[in-house]
């Protein structure tokens, strides 16, 4: 959970703004009152993003803003600002500002506005994880160092002449003109037969050769050679350009990862694989149906004839393709239930890493099954959370006239689904539920004073005094003169 502050000097502006991000899930949200006592808790406390508006007394924003800079405060900032003072808060960008807002906020915008900022944070600590995770990887020794460079040129860091920039201030020069690489799999841990191989993996290398076709296979020979049954050589076609290094590298892991995926063994060229494409269909309406009223067996069992039904000269990239696909469905139908959960969820690079037709559809089915435990669970706890929102919204407007739309667009369900929801948790439906509440307030305004019956009736929202009447004998027993009747004379029991 993340830890936020919000400097809001305007009570019911800074208490909603809490309270709705709160609601979220997300964040852990500290409150200041003006501009002085946010910069007190800043320096007390990391907060990961500050919420703050430009008119504050003590301590305006812009000026609490320089205060913070001042520090090297390094949380997200964000302006609250009426529409007039808009022009002037983006002068907060010499201040690190990340973004504004515009008063008044409506519940839904605070909402959005914490979503925006919890992928904000959640990258940039994501970020800085995987930097240290790089880091720590790093150690001082040349060909490790090499191995960084190439790693990163892969990745997209770093571009293919950049890389050969940074290998031959190493000491590692390539030919000029062509380039072929050849990857190697499965090699020991401690293998490098020379400083132009680069370990990519835990079990694979890749060496790199000028464009005589012969050099490359003729090293692929011996490593097969000298190799246990099911080694592979993956060899690419010849490369040039500014791109050449990280071409021929990509060419090879092509030819690999067909060879793994067919279970393939010995030298494979690039050039051999061949893929007259495919169309494989899925049926998404269908999909997401059965994903959301949770058939796991049905789900799998479908996709599982799906895999079974691709042309064996399908393209590698399919597979991995459908499979990404499918989670991506799984995923969404999560999503729009739990965002949190859902990011924590599925990792979609562990499928990259499958070798065989077998692991692609065993991450597959298990990325159905927890979507299918998730969306049972999550669904259940989501709706009575709509059910207690949507009682806290008729409490607050029980004087009003409360449509079923109302209730609808402030739960985010449509008036059925909400109405079916009312009543597997509460056992009645949504009219009876308020018709009781209005009369339960009915009889405490009877309990409490002296209003007309009529008055009584308005203050719950009903402005007929014979449907009130007739409502009230309904729910009661008795008519709104009879319980006053009643309350008077239990009074002057009581009374010594």
């Amino acid at each position: 959970m993340f830890k936020l502050l919000v400097a809001e000097d305007e009570a019911i502006l800074r208490e909603g703004v809490r309270d709705e991000l709160r609601s979220t899930g997300f964040f852990a949200v500290d409150t200041a009152a003006n501009g002085e006592e946010a910069l007190a808790l800043a320096l007390k406390n990391e907060y990961d993003a500050i919420i703050l508006d430009i008119r504050m007394p003590k301590l305006d924003g812009m000026k609490l803003l320089a205060k913070l800079a001042e520090e090297n405060n390094e949380a997200f900032k964000i302006i609250m600002s009426g529409y007039s003072d808009f022009i002037y808060a983006k002068k907060g960008i010499q201040y690190g500002v990340s973004d504004y807002v515009v008063k008044p906020l409506s519940p839904d915008g605070i909402r959005k506005m914490g979503e925006k900022l919890y992928r904000m944070i959640h990258d940039r600590n994501e970020e800085k994880h995987q930097v240290k995770l790089l880091e720590a990887q790093v150690q001082d020794t040349l060909p490790v160092f090499c191995d960084m460079i190439f790693s990163r040129m892969i990745s997209g860091e770093y571009s293919s002449s950049a890389a050969e920039e940074k290998l031959s201030a190493q000491g590692v020069k390539f030919e000029q003109g062509g380039l072929r690489a050849v990857i190697i799999f499965p090699v020991n841990e401690n293998e490098r037969p020379d400083k132009t191989v680069f370990r990519v993996s835990v079990d694979s290398a890749v060496a790199i050769f000028g464009e005589q076709e012969e050099t490359a296979l003729s090293y692929a020979r011996d490593f097969i050679d000298k190799s246990p049954p099911g080694a592979i050589c993956a060899i690419s076609d010849e490369q040039s350009g500014p791109e050449r290094l990280r071409d021929a590298y990509l060419n090879a892991e092509e030819a690999l990862k067909y060879a793994q995926l067919l279970e393939m063994s010995g030298t494979i060229f690039y050039g051999d694989i061949k893929s007259t494409g495919s169309n494989i269909y899925l049926d998404e309406l269908d999909f997401r149906v059965m994903l959301g009223f949770s058939k796991k067996e049905e789900l799998i069992s479908s996709m599982d004839r799906l895999f079974e039904d691709i042309p064996l000269n399908t393209a590698r990239q399919d597979y991995y393709s459908l499979a990404i696909y499918i989670a991506m469905l799984c995923q969404n139908n999560v999503f729009r239930l739990s965002p949190l959960f859902c990011r924590k969820a599925i990792d979609f690079e562990e499928v990259l890493k499958a070798r065989t037709l077998k692991s692609i559809k065993a991450w597959t089915f298990g990325v159905i099954s927890w979507a299918c435990d998730q969306i049972s669970e999550l669904t259940q706890r989501r709706s009575g959370l709509e059910v207690e929102k949507t009682k806290q919204y008729i409490e607050e407007h029980l004087s009003e006239d409360i449509s079923m739309a109302d209730l609808a667009g402030n739960a985010y369900l449509s008036p059925n689904y909400l109405g079916k929801l009312f009543m597997e948790r509460l056992g009645i439906s949504v009219s009876e539920y308020i018709n009781r509440r209005r009369i339960e307030k009915a009889c405490e305004a009877i309990r409490g004073g002296n209003a007309k019956i009529y008055e009584i009736a308005e203050s719950v929202g009903i402005r007929d005094p014979n449907y009130f009447s007739s409502l009230f004998r309904k729910i009661m027993g008795i008519s709104p003169k009879e319980y006053r009747s009643l309350i008077c004379a239990q009074e002057q029991v009581r009374q010594p």
